[in-house]
């Protein structure tokens, strides 16, 4: 059986602590908006579409974005172009489909 999306972040979150980084999982979803009822009736949507899932800083100083993807999936073009303005900025960023490909890069 393939490890979810989750599973494989917190395995990467769990690296990432251990090696020493800074790093967050960011929730993109949005903010849950909410009727009179006290009913869910959707979420505003994050103002940013195609954050990264995983945000941090190296030890050294340096910025990284990665977007975590079970095997099968592929990255929206929206977290493509955030991954790339990442790099032209100088970041590492990088499309993740299991913790050792992290550990090549970080």
């Amino acid at each position: 059986m393939e490890p979810t999306e989750a599973q494989i972040q917190k395995s990467i979150l769990e690296y990432l602590e251990y090696k020493g980084h800074f790093a967050i999982r960011i929730n993109t979803q949005g903010v849950p908006m909410w009727n009179e009822g006290n009913r869910l009736k959707g979420f505003r949507p994050s103002p940013m579409k195609g954050v990264a899932d995983i945000l941090g800083v190296k030890k050294g100083g340096q910025f990284f974005a990665i977007e975590v993807k079970k095997k099968g999936n592929k990255a929206s073009p929206e977290q493509l172009h955030f991954l790339a303005e990442v790099e032209r900025r100088g970041g590492i960023a990088m499309v993740a489909y299991n913790l050792e490909e992290v550990i090549k890069l970080l």
